[in-house]
């Protein structure tokens, strides 16, 4: 390693722990964990604690989660009895995820741009986090999710196919690789398994014969499937798509579905799961309709950086001949990732129109996410090229003009680079440091300490396997009564992800009660809809309601239901 090297490396560890401190802000233990981490937490406590939730809408019974089996979840069992709960192992893991994650771009952008300077300003753009249209992003999360693992770990692989793209002999243990990823994250995997596939096509030995180049590619595809098998086969035996919805399991026999709405592409037998997805996945229905998918995916935004991205590249190969073999490689990789995301998500929703059964994955169109990635690395590519013609005074003469001032220009360049990453991780920072603006430096703000209150008195006052419904405009903040409260809940807006999945029947009843409950939340005469809310949890089987409100928001007492917990925030009640 270099002196360079190890600057970056005490740049990226400073970053990653001043970013998790701001995350954590003193939050012990720590219950503030966004959907889908919550669900990590709430199913390693129950994986650990067998029993503890009768009558959970998805806790209740493990078949329901029999097929997400992610590497985060041994991760947050070992480390929950270290920590007391099940909430800070996750959060634990940011700082591993994001030195991960910039030191393994950082390695890519040496291989690549040759360049430690900007390697490193790669590392640290492609971790800002970016939103992408179909309910999904790139980049940083307060929260390692799986999906940040794996993007964690890509770009180690990603290292390693660029140092062996010639060399054909170690292209299986990429493989290898790339289908244990699936245990990380089964959405992405299949993406960039066929994606690193793609990439050896133009490194295939010339002398080889067509017929060797053909099994070679069709044997490494194999060991894909072969690493991937243990995964995938539990995916595949632990859900319910890919069969024929007109026998739901859990319903006992046939059921019609209510294939009255005209409004959707497709009118199959399983408009009213798809009727369920679409309400849960509001705006994320490019899950089921690739039209509106990519419609949603290309924003002005996303169409500039595409754009920018692959003019990046036309010109790396137009004016820089010697860079071709590589953004092959990466343009390879490139058109893998649109088959997957686009290409087979078109077959699998055409295969599904004729045979009326569910899809086997819903969210391969969000792949579409690694387009940013491979974009930006383009645009910082040629940055990188631009910089270094300008410092070399034989190559700044074809700059005609800017070559009196190439020094100053190169300096500018640079300085609108480091500008571009600061301006990309500027909303970011702000989100992480509004409670320490608000005086909070390492400590819980009052509504957050309330919460873990509230849930200290569910966990210490009220009987073992009591059901506990949260109401409240914060839906992620509710989970806590699972995975901190260690109280089965009999419905959260959460499980519909998990359910749909799981079990086409349950996604149903898991249907009926959310439009239930826009119903009433769409009430406005307040009296009136927490009278709704008392009715809503009366037949649920609810033993206790976990109301919580927005600071300075007019409490308004649930009727028929006795106050035991009361603060400015939570308000639990016992049912009559």
């Amino acid at each position: 390693m270099t002196r360079t090297d190890w600057r970056w490396l005490l740049a990226f560890v400073l970053f990653a722990a001043c970013y998790q401190l701001l995350a954590w802000n003193g939050a012990t233990p720590f219950v503030f964990l966004t959907g889908d981490a919550a669900n990590n937490a709430s199913i390693a406590l129950a994986m650990d604690t067998p029993g503890l939730f009768p009558g959970d809408a998805l806790l209740g019974d493990p078949d329901n989660f029999q097929f997400y089996r992610i590497t985060q979840l041994p991760l947050i069992r070992l480390l929950a009895p270290l920590v007391g709960d099940y909430g800070t192992p996750h959060h634990l893991l940011l700082f591993p995820h994001l030195m991960l994650h910039l030191c393994g771009f950082y390695l890519l952008g040496v291989l690549v741009l040759k360049n430690r300077l900007w390697a490193g300003l790669l590392a640290f753009l492609l971790l800002a986090p970016i939103q992408v249209n179909l309910g999904t992003f790139w980049g940083v999360h307060r929260d390692s999710l799986a999906r940040c693992t794996f993007q964690a770990l890509l770009p180690w692989l990603l290292s390693l196919a660029w140092l062996w793209r010639e060399k054909p002999l170690r292209w299986p243990l990429i493989m290898i690789g790339a289908g244990l990823l699936m245990a990380v994250h089964a959405v992405s995997a299949p993406t960039w398994g066929l994606a690193l596939w793609c990439g050896f096509i133009p490194f295939l030995p010339k002398v080889w014969s067509w017929p060797r180049k053909l099994v070679v590619m069709f044997a490494l595809g194999f060991v894909f499937l072969g690493a991937a098998a243990p995964t995938a086969l539990n995916y595949l035996a632990g859900h319910a798509h890919g069969a024929d919805v007109t026998v739901f399991p859990g319903t006992g026999g046939i059921w019609e579905p209510l294939n009255k709405a005209q409004e959707f592409l497709w009118e199959v037998k399983y408009e009213a799961v798809r009727q369920a997805w679409l309400d849960r996945f509001k705006t994320q229905t490019g899950l089921l309709q690739l039209g509106a998918a990519i419609a949603g995916f290309f924003t002005p935004a996303m169409i500039v950086l595409l754009a920018a991205g692959l003019s990046g590249a036309w010109w790396l190969r137009r004016a820089r001949p010697q860079t071709r073999s590589s953004s092959t490689l990466i343009l390879a990789w490139l058109t893998g990732v649109l088959l997957v995301s686009v290409g087979l998500t078109a077959v699998e929703q055409l295969y599904c129109m004729l045979t009326d059964s569910v899809p086997v994955e819903m969210n391969l169109i969000r792949g579409l996410r690694f387009l940013i990635p491979i974009m930006l690395l383009f645009i910082v590519w040629v940055l990188c090229s631009w910089h270094e013609q300008l410092k070399d005074r034989s190559a700044a003469i074809a700059w005609g003009w800017a070559a009196r001032n190439r020094r100053r220009l190169a300096t500018w360049l640079l300085v609108a680079a480091v500008l571009a990453v600061i301006g990309a991780w500027g909303e970011e920072l702000g989100r992480r440091t509004r409670y320490q603006r608000q005086g909070y430096m390492l400590t819980m703000a009052p509504a957050q300490q309330e919460l873990v209150d509230a849930l200290d008195f569910l966990r210490e006052e009220t009987p073992p396997g009591s059901l506990v419904l949260g109401i409240g405009e914060k839906r992620d903040r509710l989970l806590t009564i699972r995975y901190y409260g260690e109280r089965p809940v009999p419905y959260a807006w959460k499980d519909g992800g998990v359910l749909g999945y799981a079990d086409n029947g349950k996604m149903l009843a898991w249907h009926t009660n959310y439009l239930r409950w826009q119903a009433i939340e769409a009430m406005e005469d307040p009296v009136q809809r927490e009278a709704k809310w008392a009715g809503f949890a009366k037949s649920l089987g609810a033993d206790y309601v976990f109301r919580s409100w927005e600071p300075g928001e007019e409490q308004i007492p649930l009727p028929g239901a006795q106050v035991v917990f009361a603060a400015d925030s939570v308000v639990i009640y016992r049912m009559d």
